[in-house]
């Protein structure tokens, strides 16, 4: 099975980031162009540590979850001799 994978990004954050940006690009300050990167850089590596912690526990998830049907199967076995 293909799965395709898909990035959360809060917009908000990104939709101030473009305002500034503009604002800068219209004043035309290097020092402000500079800090905007840098808050960008940051802000994409804070996703970055978002989805590969949502993929981690996913993996997790799914590890834990293939637990479950040999011991549920156990169950049901000692059900069975029990009746």
């Amino acid at each position: 099975m293909d799965y395709e994978e898909y990035e959360v990004v809060p917009a908000s954050p990104l939709k101030r980031m473009e305002q500034r940006l503009a604002n800068i690009e219209s004043q035309g300050s290097p020092s402000e162009v500079r800090r905007l990167v840098e808050e960008m850089v940051e802000l994409i590596k804070s996703n970055q540590r978002v989805i590969d912690d949502v993929i981690k526990s996913d993996s997790e998830l799914r590890d834990e979850l293939s637990k479950i049907p040999p011991k549920l199967q156990g169950v049901i076995d000692g059900v069975q001799e029990f009746i």
